[in-house]
């Protein structure tokens, strides 16, 4: 795995804000 933009396309996006979202509504689980 090198630099965060070595490929940056669509698909890299959607990865990184699929991870995001589930980080948030995971810690957002717990809370409850």
């Amino acid at each position: 795995m090198g630099g965060i933009y070595e490929d940056f396309d669509i698909f890299s996006i959607i990865n990184i804000f699929n991870r995001l979202f589930y980080e948030y509504a995971f810690a957002l689980y717990l809370r409850v």
